[in-house]
């Protein structure tokens, strides 16, 4: 600033100038511009652009004159004046980004590059993660191992001082604490666990003196008590006298803590939870035990002569009184009782005189069903009675098993894979035996009884069920065998229940021709006439395969099966239909339908034979006939005539895709009376018949390690792969047994001379019997008479 004093008040003086604008001075916070007053000479510059004023209400409340613009120098600090840009005149025009094209091939790579990143950074995320927890984890059982160390460390400490150790840390060996008996007591020299029980020793006692004992004999010896009985009076007497003691608040710890100082061996093993239990919650201020404490004090060591335990019949005397009379007076007429007719007869009074216990649900919270375990239950507590029975020995299994097996796997793998057979054509079949009656030579009777009469205690009455499977799943019909030789004599009565159903669903009824019911020659042709090769024919069509398309049937080596005589009529016949063995001794390891069928289709059996007992006595009793003259019918024509409607509820039960190729172990309940799987389980009763890591399932026999595996037999094994690949589907070991039969074949199995020498010869002696077969032009076979 230049020519102004602060005390010139002349008026012509002149106003200082300024070199600042006052606007940009207000507008400071918004745009800080640096402003200097300058003390040199004003120099001439351009007018400047008129400003429009703004009111500043704090500068100038109240309106003034305008305000001269100053001039604004420019300063060294302040920014150069910005340009501002044209705004467009013309209409708005989408602009274009300047950036590479693709093609959708590439993009797609980057994509995938990109999507292969991300999850690959996501997977190493969560690797991440896993090895932060197993970190965590590892923490955790080091800091649970030193906490452990230091707590062993503690009470090895405390049982020094307390003398139960020696000073190296040696533990103390002491003697159990022993009762004193008087020297003529028998309760003498027993360990504290069994002092708090008197009564164990008195029931072993009783029981040692039993006479007549029956059954079999008991291997296990009678050891001491592991645990005490704190609830005995006298032991728990000291419990409560030092809880008084301690006082409040009554510390569990603290209450231990003195009866293992008072009596060391006594309460060696007592724990302060224990006392927790005890001690009734409700009452905090005061010492009071729970009533079940103060009940079991109150009881004492009374034996109880009935058992504890509580049965949903006990409610109903009258009920366990008519089946005790009813079951007695039976076994006096000699019926054989087993437990399917005791519980047969038992859930029929049941329904007669209290229908509502089956709606009572047991303790485990399950509906009442009069499970076979309950019968037995009630026939050893109520009646006293045993069941005896013959033993005999189990099917031995060779020891070569794992290699016969293993072999019998590959030789069907190797067909599979030359023939392209597959799973709907590949079909096993066996033979099951079913038994008509319970086997008489065992029955109910009281215990410790020398005599017990049953009758027709020779009689043998079964029939055999052939069953045969797919592994895509299907079940075939059965083929029922009988012994006799007259069909109208030895077969169920057309106007038996189910049996018409059964032959229109294509099941098939068969007299032996002898006296026995086991298969025979003609029965197995008909089997494979009348049920293998017209299910074989109606897969092929329905697969839209050749009329010569392969197939195979895998049977056991039962001696009609691998008779000379069966398959060379099978070759003739059937030349399409290929034979498989599954190896002797190995049925039950590697033969699906021993394995896991058969027992499905008896289980369904012996349910339907359950309730034709039952509506059997129940119609006795609705009748008015007194127990002690019901005597069940087992005539072998009742029994006969009844199989039909065992054989239906077997084919529901197995004519399930689900139930055909698995069945759990524990697959059987009671309130059910046959699972249902799901498709998932289609497949995986083949898989049951493993060898090692192969199975019989479609997906092992044609996986890419059952075809290297029989590569692999080429340097390994030459003469078998030889064998296997020449188009014989025969076995070596059972080339033997064949030649054996073949020798046999010509005396015949009962010494009398074959009636023919050849094939041709029988084939043209049964031209009425059995049927052939011809090709026509286009390959199909084509049945005639």
């Amino acid at each position: 600033m230049s020519g102004y004093s602060p005390t010139d008040n002349s008026p012509s003086a002149p106003p200082p100038a300024f070199d600042f604008n006052l606007d940009e001075t207000l507008k400071a916070d918004f745009n800080p511009i640096v402003c200097s007053v300058s003390s040199q000479p004003r120099q001439p510059s351009l007018p400047p652009p008129e400003v429009t004023q703004e009111r500043n209400p704090i500068l100038s409340p109240s309106p003034s004159p305008p305000i001269t613009p100053l001039e604004v120098r420019p300063s060294t600090f302040a920014s150069p004046p910005k340009k501002t840009a044209a705004l467009p005149t013309g209409p708005l025009q989408q602009s274009k980004l300047n950036f590479p094209t693709i093609d959708r091939k590439k993009w797609l790579e980057l994509e995938k590059e990109k999507s292969r990143r991300s999850q690959e950074e996501k997977e190493a995320a969560k690797e991440r993660a896993r090895q932060h927890i197993l970190w965590q984890q590892e923490e955790r059982k080091k800091y649970e191992r030193e906490r452990k160390r230091d707590y062993r460390k503690r009470k090895v400490e405390e049982e020094i001082s307390s003398g139960a150790r020696f000073p190296n840390g040696k533990k103390r060996k002491t003697a159990p604490v022993r009762l004193q008996y008087p020297a003529s007591s028998t309760l003498c020299n027993h360990s504290m666990p069994d002092a708090t029980r008197p009564y164990r020793e008195i029931r072993a006692h009783d029981h040692s003196k039993t006479k007549h004992t029956c059954g079999r004999k008991s291997k296990r010896t009678a050891r001491s008590a592991r645990r005490m009985r704190w609830l005995n009076r006298l032991v728990f007497g000291h419990i409560d006298t030092v809880a008084r003691q301690v006082g409040y608040p009554f510390s569990p710890k603290e209450i231990v803590r003195r009866l293992k100082h008072q009596f060391p061996d006594l309460f060696a093993t007592l724990q302060p939870q224990r006392i927790s239990d005890w001690r009734d919650p409700n009452f905090p201020d005061r010492l009071v035990w729970r009533p079940f404490v103060t009940d079991a004090l109150a009881k004492g060591d009374v034996p109880q002569k009935n058992p504890s335990r509580k049965y949903i019949l006990d409610d109903y005397p009258d009920v366990i009184s008519a089946i005790r009379k009813n079951l007695k007076a039976m076994r006096k007429t000699g019926i054989p009782l087993d437990l399917n007719t005791i519980r047969g007869l038992m859930i029929a009074l049941i329904t007669l005189d209290a229908p509502e216990v089956f709606e009572r649900e047991t303790a485990k919270g399950r509906l009442f069903l009069c499970s076979p375990s309950f019968v037995r239950r009630f026939i050893r507590q109520r009646l006293r009675w045993s069941f005896r029975r013959a033993t005999k020995a189990a099917q031995t299994t060779p020891k070569d098993a794992p290699e016969l097996t293993r072999r019998a796997f590959l030789r069907m793998a190797c067909t599979v894979r030359d023939e392209d057979i597959p799973a709907a054509l590949i079909v096993n079949a066996d033979q099951t035996q079913v038994i008509l009656a319970q086997g008489t030579k065992a029955s109910y009777a009281e215990t410790n009884s020398k005599q017990v009469d049953v009758v027709g205690q020779t009689e043998k009455r079964a029939f055999t069920l052939m069953l045969s499977v797919s592994q895509s799943g299907d079940a075939l019909p059965f083929q029922a065998i009988y012994t006799g030789k007259d069909p109208q004599r030895s077969l169920p009565k057309p106007t038996a229940f189910a049996y018409n159903e059964l032959v229109s669903l294509g099941h098939r009824f068969e007299v032996s021709k002898t006296s026995t019911y086991w298969a025979t020659q003609e029965t197995m042709r008909y089997y494979v006439i009348h049920i293998a090769a017209p299910y074989f024919r109606r897969k092929i069509n329905e697969l839209k395969l050749p009329g010569n398309q392969r197939c195979i049937l895998y049977i056991d080596v039962w001696s009609v099966h691998r008779s000379a005589e069966f398959r060379g009529w099978l070759r003739t016949m059937y030349p399409w239909i290929l034979l498989q063995f599954c190896p002797g001794g190995c049925t039950s390891l590697f033969q699906p339908c021993d394995a896991n069928i058969n027992r499905l289709a008896k289980e369904a059996i012996r349910r339907a034979a359950l309730e034709d007992i039952i509506k059997e006595t129940t119609a006795f009793l609705e009748a008015g006939i007194s127990p002690e003259s019901i005597v069940l019918d087992k005539t072998i024509g009742t029994l006969r005539n009844r199989t039909p409607g065992w054989l239906l509820a077997a084919w529901k039960a197995v004519n399930q895709g689900d139930h055909v190729l698995k069945v759990s172990l524990g697959a059987l309940v009671e309130r059910v009376a046959i699972i249902v799987f799901t498709d998932l389980h289609t497949l995986q009763s083949w898989e049951l018949c493993a060898t090692g890591d192969f199975n019989l399932s479609h997906q092992s026999l044609t996986s890419r390690s059952a075809r290297q595996a029989i590569l692999d037999l080429r340097s390994a094994d030459p003469v078998f792969y030889a064998e296997i690949t020449s188009g014989s589907p025969e076995s070596v070991e059972a080339h033997a047994v064949y030649q054996e039969d073949e020798e046999m074949s010509e005396t015949g199995d009962d010494g009398s001379s074959s009636s023919s020498d050849s094939e041709d010869d029988f084939f043209e002696s049964e031209d009425e019997i059995w049927p052939k077969e011809a090709e026509d032009v286009d390959g199909d076979a084509i049945m005639v008479s």
